[in-house]
């Protein structure tokens, strides 16, 4: 597994909304033979897998203790794909779904190489309650790429809190191994909401970037994918 700190890139907020010092989208990448669930090396995998987090290392927007954020929702989502022309889905639905309540490891469903989004990572024994909002349609495979797409969940410990690591969980996202090794990439553009409780918001940040499954340094800067880039904290 392999792990990289994409920053996303600062843009002026709409006025009433503050500014937010967090740090960015966490990728991590995995990779899995046909079985979708025995871990495999790029070279051979059946699947590559990314796996994207907010992150809330940074200090607390406007002083708040960063361990009692939350996130809200993503929303104004656009997504534009390259070297593949659809994301890879192994749920309950025959054309596939991004709700993560349809990606459960029974009736044949492969959680680990099936695309999903999501709101953090509920609490063991609790269902995941992240809804899709009008933009997203029904949330079929192909509706990921409809304009100004969004989720959300409610603000709940179970749900939205960050972990341990000081990040959320926003998405899966898998292709097959033969268009990651051929360079397979993708551009996601939007923001998210967020809060560390009643009354202490909503805050909002930019939550874009470029994305490959294929992460080495190298291979990003030859072919020419933005997002690794040193980490800036807003300034208002």
């Amino acid at each position: 597994m392999y792990r990289y700190l994409l920053f996303a890139v600062v843009l002026a907020m709409p006025a009433g909304i503050s500014n937010a010092d967090v740090a960015g989208l966490i990728q991590s990448t995995s990779y899995y033979e046909a079985d979708g669930t025995t871990e495999s090396e790029l070279s051979s995998a059946a699947y590559a897998v990314i796996d994207l987090y907010l992150d809330f290392s940074e200090a607390g927007t406007d002083g708040y203790p960063i361990e009692d954020a939350f996130l809200l929702n993503i929303y104004g989502v656009n997504v534009t794909a390259r070297g593949f022309s659809e994301f890879n889905q192994s749920d309950l639905t025959a054309e596939g779904s991004w709700l993560p309540s349809f990606s459960l490891p029974v009736a044949g469903a492969q959680p680990n190489i099936d695309s999903f989004v999501t709101i953090g990572t509920p609490s063991p024994g609790n269902p995941n309650s992240t809804s899709l909002d009008p933009n997203f349609n029904n949330g079929a495979n192909p509706d990921i790429f409809r304009d100004d797409i969004g989720w959300y969940a409610p603000p709940v410990p179970s749900q939205g809190g960050i972990d341990e690591e000081l990040k959320a969980w926003i998405g899966r996202f898998a292709v097959t191994g033969e268009e990651a090794r051929n360079g397979a990439n993708f551009t996601i553009t939007g923001e998210a909401g967020y809060f560390y409780g009643p009354g202490t918001g909503p805050f909002t940040m930019d939550a874009s970037g470029t994305f490959s499954f294929i992460p080495v340094p190298s291979v990003l800067a030859v072919m020419g994918l933005g997002g690794l880039v040193q980490g800036r904290r807003r300034r208002l």
